[in-house]
């Protein structure tokens, strides 16, 4: 049921900033989820419900929530990377095009990924938002107000952490 994907080595240090679109096509269900290496899945239920979510509602593109911030070591910090409290809800393009949901909350539906449009090679480092925005483009998402990943702040080369020093 669940297909790991594993890197031998970082493509994103190498420059490969869009990874995902390498690896989205080695996937053969209806239904992808991500994490990243320095984030995690705290929720055991993940998959179960964001399954059980798109099969019910076919109108959405993806499912995602916001997440846990923990420190290098997985700490609790006690604040979360989006609105816990502005959830279960629709995300919209004309609404949250701005807005930044975590990579390792999100499960997309399999036919929402692929032919890429050309501005997404060339947006930068950050992929994780690139796709978002490719994902709206396609339809809408659900915010959840459960919470299924913890997001690492911090992590030494993470964009968060050179971004800081900016």
């Amino acid at each position: 049921l669940v297909k790991l994907i594993e890197e031998k080595e970082n493509q994103f240090s190498k420059g490969e900033y869009r990874i995902l679109s390498k690896l989205f096509p080695l996937c053969r269900g209806k239904y992808i989820a991500v994490c990243e290496g320095d984030d995690f899945w705290i929720d055991p239920l993940k998959i179960e419900k964001q399954v059980a979510f798109l099969e019910k509602h076919g109108e959405y593109t993806f499912i995602t929530s916001c997440a846990k911030n923990v420190d290098r070591d997985g700490n609790d910090l006690g604040t979360y990377l989006g609105k816990r409290f502005d959830a279960d809800r629709d995300i919209t393009l004309d609404n949250d095009a701005v807005r930044f949901f975590p990579t390792a909350a999100l499960m997309v539906r399999a036919t929402a990924v692929g032919n890429w449009p050309e501005w997404y090679y060339w947006c930068g480092e950050s992929g994780d938002f690139v796709l978002q925005l490719v994902l709206l483009s396609r339809g809408k998402g659900w915010f959840s107000s459960d919470v299924y990943s913890a997001y690492r702040v911090m992590t030494q080369g993470s964009s968060n952490e050179r971004f800081a020093h900016m």
